[in-house]
């Protein structure tokens, strides 16, 4: 099959029922998966290629055209490939991140011959790699020799493998070598490079026995977390496959093993549907699936019998917040988890708990689920930050995101009144004639409650003039708790370092960058300045409560604030309360 049967898609052989509008590109869904990696431990692999003139005799039909092929379209999206192909010299290179197609274009055309410079392949695909603190692999495919058209050539190449040799323990590079033919035993070969690297060194009589073993390798080399959910043997199959939920970023679908001119049918819904097929694999990539049902209908049309098996993996992103309310009557604090996806959708449900493990400070959890959000109850004698964590245990799935939250959980003082002597010195003198007011008095004292303590201004290195030197650091997290219309707004960000070119800017500004349309009266008059030492300095001339913790901020007094600090405003003519966290960038967010 050529790349235009490949590419052009009839509407014989592939049908298909798509109800939603797209409404991510494969670009914009690339960045959210690119933004979202901590969890999820991105992997760089290169695969390198040997196109020389040996290989002709082990993989006459270029089968390893296809084994490469089928890789680049079945690794889940944290792997970023490159390739690296050689003959005499490097003749293809492409970059870590390289998308299916450009493989696929990258390796038409490519025909066995010349000699081959394995050195200096391995050399170029070393150089390829990023300094990032991730997992580095290199694919090899070769029939192992090092041979070029001299002997000068040769040990040139020789010696560029032995550098490379440094470079890949240097970097901690795994390198796996796949094999084609009868291993060689009295040539210069590249075999020792899997023993010093810890990869594995796999054997195959041929190309075509190479491109059927993309399964092994997925599974048993990469411990890809698709699981088997179909197979069948003969001229049809098909197949019923029903998703979890339709909360997903992404689920790819394998067909592995042959499956040459076959005609087939893909029906179920999505924003947007890849298929991508080789003469041994068949890859169907779906980007946010809206039905929980997809049905794939294959036939083979030269009448031979095909053995394949369906594979399945989804992909999920999220974003993991914490929130701690204190209950005075209980004096127990509820501790709210909610995890969500880009979209907006709670990922906490009943149906799933059993695949979603809480912890706290390292320690597991029970917890219930009401409207999509994780309760956990608690009693803590004082304040005290806690790290909540989720892990999930579906197999079958991959999860991109960060999932450790943590949250200040502040536990009210309990104030004693202290006696007041005077007063009641007072009360004792005046008791006889004024026993009916001093009981009035005596009342309104018992009633009133605990009051909130106040912040003095005293102490505080507060620069309320513009020096020219402080600037903005961090980033502020907003949080809506409550407003008048019960609106669930999502936490929203705004990134201060760098991109914040004012002097001063202001509670409604903030509102308005986050796009949160709340009118609240006196936000104008809470302002933000950059302070020493990388704080905020806060000040209230509004007609809006401003509180710390529990204490209570002066208005028209200036305070600090430092990372990991949040600040609340209660606006009550609007019945609205903001939360606003401060919080330090990290690295990947400057």
């Amino acid at each position: 099959m050529n790349k235009k049967e490949r590419v052009k898609i009839r509407n014989n052989e592939i049908r298909i029922v798509l109800y939603s509008i797209v409404m991510f590109t494969v670009l914009s869904y690339s960045r959210i998966v690119a933004k979202a990696q901590e969890f999820q431990k991105a992997c760089e692999i290169i695969v390198v290629m040997d196109c020389s003139q040996s290989m002709r005799e082990v993989d006459r039909e270029a089968a390893a055209f296809d084994f490469i092929n089928g890789l680049a379209s079945a690794l889940p999206s944290h792997y970023h490939m490159g390739l690296v192909v050689y003959q005499q010299e490097v003749i293809a290179s492409l970059p870590l991140g390289s998308s299916p197609d450009m493989v696929e274009d990258a390796l038409e055309g490519l025909t066995y011959k010349q000699y081959g410079d394995a050195g200096g392949a391995l050399l170029e695909a070393c150089r390829l790699f990023l300094e990032e603190d991730t997992t580095k692999r290199i694919v090899w495919i070769s029939d192992g020799e090092i041979a070029l058209y001299s002997t000068q050539r040769t040990q040139e190449s020789v010696d560029c493998f032995h550098q490379a040799l440094k470079e890949i323990q240097k970097q901690g590079i795994i390198v796996d070598i796949l094999t084609l033919g009868e291993k060689k035993t009295e040539e210069e070969t590249i075999y020792s490079a899997s023993e010093i690297s810890g990869g594995v060194l796999q054997e195959y009589e041929t190309g075509e026995i190479l491109s059927m073993s993309l399964d092994n390798y997925l599974f048993s080399v990469l411990n890809n977390k698709a699981k088997q959910v179909g197979s069948f043997w003969g001229n049809s199959g098909e197949f019923t496959i029903t998703l979890p939920d339709c909360h997903m970023d992404r689920v790819k679908i394998l067909l592995l093993g042959k499956q040459e001119n076959r005609d087939i049918v893909v029906s179920g819904e999505a924003n947007e549907l890849n298929v991508r097929r080789g003469a041994n694999f068949t890859s169907i990539d779906l980007l946010q699936p809206s039905s929980q049902v997809i049905t794939i209908h294959t036939q083979e049309n030269n009448g031979e019998e095909m053995e394949v098996k369906a594979y399945l993996f989804s992909e999920y992103s999220f974003l993991l917040t914490a929130d701690s309310f204190f209950q005075p009557d209980t004096r127990a604090t509820r501790l709210e988890l909610t995890l969500k996806n880009p979209r907006g959708d709670k990922l906490f449900s009943q149906n799933k708990i059993g695949e979603i493990e809480v912890a706290l400070n390292g320690e597991k959890q029970d917890y219930v689920v009401e409207g999509g959000i994780a309760l956990l109850e608690g009693s803590y004698e004082e304040s005290t930050e806690v790290e909540a964590m989720v892990k999930f245990l579906d197999s079958g799935s991959y999860y991109y995101g960060e999932n450790l939250a943590k949250e200040t959980i502040l536990i009210p003082e309990q104030e004693k009144t202290k006696p007041d002597w005077l007063f009641w010195g007072i009360l004792l003198f005046f008791l006889g004639a004024n026993g009916i007011i001093a009981t009035i008095a005596l009342r309104k004292k018992v009633k009133q409650g605990v009051s909130q303590k106040i912040i003095k201004d005293k102490g505080i290195p507060v620069v309320e003039k513009e020096t020219g030197k402080e600037t903005f650091y961090g980033k502020l997290v907003v949080y809506v708790i409550r407003n008048q219309e019960e609106i669930d707004y999502p936490p929203a960000e705004v990134n201060l370092f760098a991109r914040c070119n004012r002097s001063v800017i202001t509670l409604e500004w903030i509102l308005d960058i986050c796009s949160l349309p709340l009118t609240l009266k006196g936000a104008d008059q809470v302002t933000f300045r950059p302070g020493r030492d990388k704080n905020l300095v806060v000040k209230n001339k509004g007609k809006v409560s401003v509180l710390k913790g529990n204490e209570l901020l002066l208005k028209g007094s200036s305070y600090p604030l430092y990372y990991h600090e949040k600040i609340t405003f209660l606006f009550d003519e609007e019945g609205a309360e903001i939360e606003v966290h401060y919080k330090d960038l990290k690295p990947n967010e400057r």
